[in-house]
């Protein structure tokens, strides 16, 4: 129900506006959810509009009050009578004359005896309370009298029509008020949100002082604000001056003064010394009078400290500077005297030719760890990369010299040619899409998945033809392609690198495979090179028995091959998968060649292409296609790929993401991970024979399955579980793992217990867990042994984890034996056929408790206990795989240098929770390469982070980048580069 009053002039502070503002006013009560006012909304409409409709050349018209006062009419005189106090009324100057049934039909004017046609009507819009009716008298003029009285029903209509519409109208700026509203609520939850989130503190007081609203970053300033919930006043704030404050008041109520002041205070807070600016703000009303005041601060302590610590720095600059130009200068010295005999140990030894390029490259890390001005960083960098270029050479002229001189020898080792041809052009990929050139990789036409040869120097040849096809194609495409073939009791592989770049002039081709020669002098300089590359690829492939050859036109393109073989009866077959038989693919792909690769694999392994209708959608990220599939059904059950390098963002619910250049294995593994990581995989490995695995043979067989994001953590699992001949099926998300539980429970497949890790991002360990307690996977999976895997030694892990529903749990990196006799327990309960509720192993959770305690007592001090790299330890640790601890080593180079990155901005940026998610991944990563040192800085971060105090975040920083480099070396020279330098001792 709503109430509206008589039209009645605007008054503002008790007087009439003028111009003169006729309103309606509309009144509705407002009620409450159990139906008790609570408040009346009132709108103030102007009904100058209807006014104007009295207006008219058809009669005269007037609208009165139910006193009888002038409202309007058609002079001004009977404007607004009562409004204007004028003493004039309807019955001074007219006699209605009315029909028996109270119907005005005609009117007399005063002082005549004239009868003139008029019609009386109460004007009805919305409910009126008393004294609010309105009447409207309609007096035709002589001439026109007879037209007004066949018209007057339908005046009658139409006024009503109008005054009906004004309603609507008035209704709907109530609707639109209470969704304003609505928005209103939001954008203030909105406000409030970031407000409290703000790092600094931020008060608002009124005008007497009083504290109003205030974030959470305010209680780390002035911790009195959370000592009781009564209102504060500025005399709770004992660490603020309150003159300043009530003087800031006083001047801001002034409507000319300035919009904010600041001023700067030092104080102690709980026996510290801070150091804050202050800001104070005013806030005004619609009518610019001022209704209270806003305080921001900023805690200035650390750059108080950090501007004392470059002051004591410069201080001490000078004298660093002499010293350190004397270690260069003996750096320097030692250098030269080593380079002096560098003829003699290209033609003796081979591997002392190194030597004093090592010693450079050691003494300018040396010189990296020292404070350095942007320039000496600068020519530190340009050394850096001359010295690179300069140990390039050094190892092409070396190899050279050992092919020519018959020295060198090839390795015998099992291979698995998929992953050798794949991993190089992965490695190099990113140069190509520097250049925004496509790059595929097919090696679906390989049909074995180990042979025994060299895999090193086959990686060298691939990557130099591959290195070159992009340095010379500035546009287009770069393909590497590569098959098998049987021929007379040899496999021969077959590698084909096409580019789309310069080209070769025809005149020039019996230059290419000479040493130090290129096809011109314009070459070189164009693009650099020594012409070495070809040579030495030549001479490996005729080494190892096979032969090189190329196809090259000049603007064009070029076609480098070689082909390579191996014995027959040391092979192992791939086995033949049908793997897409029945499944139909639609691609929509652009790029010619990859769309040809994409067709060749899926017509390989059983599947069909079709134009529409297809079952699976394989689609380019840059394609028009995708836009119109995201919001579709189909979208679940299509495969983007897209470029790390071009950082598009791919919109979630996809079926998989497929990053550039697509791998094999990574292809179809969308359709059968496990069947297809035992079909790629190079079953060769290296078994340490000290670790027994006889009292753990109960586990052969048993299906175990792995949860955890870092595909790092997901191999070393693996090929741990490898060496008890477990069946290992790995996920990369909680969803994932619960959405397989649920497919082995539909076709009756047994799962004997889930590795699960606790951090992982969308759905935690924790919470993974506490679904499948809740039957999510699977009612046969409800009881399903689930062990914690964590690099998180902090009090309370073992509590948390027993509170989500896991049986026990290990910490990372995995100790094979705990991880065995974890497992072996429950294969014996699961014998017994009894479930109970187990503790965490006592003995492993006073070993975390113990490393803890020692890891919380540990100052930050220069020195750390335990390796750098502790290789022979790592791989012990993994049963002797070698193959899988280079593989998790490269893994953890090409990733940790991008996270380290991101860590030094969030600990700049004091962004706590990003920080101790970060380092505690790399923790557990370092760990799982035996990077003892990395994991104990790296421990002390996450440490700092979960307490929230960054005030060695610098420091920690500084000393990770630093071990970092130092680990870098070490991969480089004790993993990657191991068998090399094994060969070139042994040659010396």
């Amino acid at each position: 129900m709503h109430f509206a009053s008589r039209i009645s002039l605007n008054f503002e502070n008790n007087k009439v506006q003028r111009p003169f503002i006729p309103v309606l006013r509309i009144a509705m009560p407002l009620f409450d959810a159990d139906n008790d006012l609570f408040g009346l909304l009132v709108l103030n409409s102007s009904a100058k509009q209807l006014i104007e409709l009295l207006d008219s050349d058809t009669g005269e018209y007037y609208l009165t009050d139910h006193q009888g006062h002038y409202i309007y009419g058609p002079d001004t005189v009977f404007h607004y009578t009562r409004d204007l106090a004028r003493p004039r009324m309807f019955d001074d100057d007219f006699k209605l004359l009315s029909t028996a049934k109270g119907r005005v039909d005609g009117v007399y004017k005063h002082g005549t005896d004239t009868l003139q046609v008029a019609i009386q009507q109460e004007l009805n819009s919305g409910y009126q309370g008393p004294g609010h009716e309105m009447f409207i008298t309609a007096i035709a003029l002589p001439q026109q009298a007879s037209a007004l009285l066949n018209e007057r029903r339908l005046s009658s209509y139409m006024l009503l029509a109008v005054v009906t519409l004004v309603l609507l109208l008035f209704m709907g700026g109530i609707v639109v008020f209470y969704r304003n509203r609505e928005r209103y609520q939001e954008d203030k939850a909105v406000y409030e949100s970031i407000i409290d989130g703000a790092d600094e503190p931020i008060i608002s007081f009124d005008t007497q002082l009083n504290v109003q609203t205030y974030n959470s970053a305010s209680l780390l300033i002035f911790p009195s604000l959370a000592a009781s919930e009564r209102q504060h006043n500025i005399t709770d704030l004992i660490e603020l001056p309150m003159d300043r404050l009530q003087g800031a008041v006083c001047y801001f109520k002034s409507e000319s003064a300035p919009k904010d002041t600041d001023w700067y205070e030092r104080y102690a807070l709980q026996d510290e010394v801070r150091h804050v600016n202050f800001k104070v703000s005013p806030v005004r009303g619609p009518d610019n009078q001022l209704v209270g005041v806003t305080l921001f601060g900023r805690d200035t302590t650390k750059e108080k400290l950090s501007e004392q610590q470059v002051k004591s720095a410069n201080e001490s600059l000078e004298r660093q500077v002499k010293e350190r130009t004397g270690e260069l200068e003996a750096e320097k010295a030692k250098a030269v005297k080593a380079s002096a005999v560098k003829s003699a140990f290209i033609s003796t030894i081979s591997h002392e030719m190194r030597t004093p390029l090592n010693g450079i490259l050691g003494t300018l890390n040396l010189i990296r760890r020292e404070p350095l001005t942007k320039n000496q960083l600068s020519y530190l960098e340009m050394t850096e990369t001359s010295s690179s270029t300069l140990a390039s050479l050094i190892n092409d002229i070396l190899d050279l010299s050992k092919i020519e001189a018959g020295k060198l020898e090839l390795e015998q080792e099992p291979l698995n040619p998929i992953s050798v041809v794949e991993h190089v052009v992965t490695s190099i990929s990113l140069k190509a899409y520097e250049k925004q050139l496509t790059l595929v990789v097919d090696v679906a036409d390989i049909d074995f998945i180990e042979l025994v040869g060299d895999a090193g120097r086959i990686k060298q040849v691939i990557f130099n033809l591959v290195s070159n096809a992009i340095k010379f194609t500035s546009k287009g495409c770069v393909c590497v392609r590569a098959e098998t073939t049987e021929d007379a009791g040899k496999v021969y592989l077959t590698v084909a690198v096409e580019d789309t770049g310069v080209g070769i002039d025809k005149n020039n081709h019996h230059k290419i495979f000479s040493a130090f020669t290129q096809e011109d002098s314009g070459i070189s300089a164009e693009f650099g090179g020594t012409g070495l590359g070809l040579s030495i690829c030549k001479n490996l492939c005729e080494l190892m028995g096979g032969q090189i050859g190329f196809e090259s036109h000049k603007n064009i393109g070029s076609k480098f091959s070689f082909a390579l073989p191996f014995a027959l009866d040391t092979a192992k077959a791939k086995p033949h998968s049908n793997l897409l038989d029945g499944y139909r693919f639609e691609l929509h792909v652009d790029d010619g060649r990859e769309r040809n690769f994409l067709s060749h694999v899926i017509t390989k392994h059983g599947g069909t292409l079709v134009e529409r209708n297809g079952e699976y959608l394989v689609v380019d990220h840059n394609h028009p296609h995708i836009e119109n599939l995201i919001d579709t059904a189909a979208y679940a059950r299509t495969i983007v790929l897209y470029s790390e390098f071009s950082q598009q963002n791919i919109a979630s619910g996809c079926l998989a993401k497929l990053v550039k250049p697509i791998r094999l294995g990574h292809f179809l593994s969308v359709f059968d991970q496990n069947a297809i990581e035992k079909m790629l995989k190079n079953q060769h490995q290296v078994r340490v024979p000290n670790i027994q695995h006889h009292a753990h043979n109960d586990l052969s067989g048993a299906t175990v399955m792995i949860v955890d994001d870092n595909q790092i953590n997901r191999e070393v699992a693996r090929g741990i579980l490898h060496g008890i001949d477990a069946d290992v099926v790995t996920y990369q998300s909680g969803h994932k793992a619960l959405s397989a539980l649920l497919n082995f429970e539909k076709k009756h497949q047994s799962v004997f217990a889930v590795l699960m890790d606790c951090n992982m991002p969308t759905m935690d360990g924790y919470q993974a867990t506490r679904l499948i307690r809740e039957g999510k996977g699977g009612e046969s999976f409800r009881h399903i042994p689930v062990i914690a895997m964590t690099a998180n030694a902090m009090s309370g892990e073992r509590e948390r984890c027993l509170a989500a529903g896991m049986d026990d749990y290990v910490t990372k990196p995995i100790q094979p034996k705990l991880l065995f006799d974890v497992l072996s327990k429950f294969m014996s309960y699961q014998k017994l056929d009894e479930r109970q509720t187990h503790s965490l192993s006592d003995n492993h959770s006073s070993e975390v408790t113990k490393g803890l305690g020692a890891s919380n007592q540990t100052e930050l001090v220069s020195d750390l206990s335990g390796k750098v790299l502790d290789v022979s330890g790592t791989i012990e640790r993994l049963q002797g795989d070698i193959e899988l601890y280079q593989q998790i080593c490269r893994l953890f180079y090409d990733a940790a240098p991008e996270k380290l990155l991101a860590l030094k901005e969030h600990c700049d940026g004091l962004a706590h929770a990003q920080v101790k998610q970060i380092s505690h991944a790399l923790r557990g990563q370092s760990g799982d390469i035996g990077a003892q040192r990395l994991t104990q800085l790296l421990a002390k971060l996450e440490e700092k982070a979960d307490q929230q105090d960054g005030t060695d975040y610098t420091v920690l920083v500084e000393r990770i980048s630093e071990e970092f480099q130092v680990l870098e070396q070490a991969l480089q020279n004790e993993v990657f580069e191991t068998s090399s330098e094994s060969k070139r001792s042994n040659e010396s």
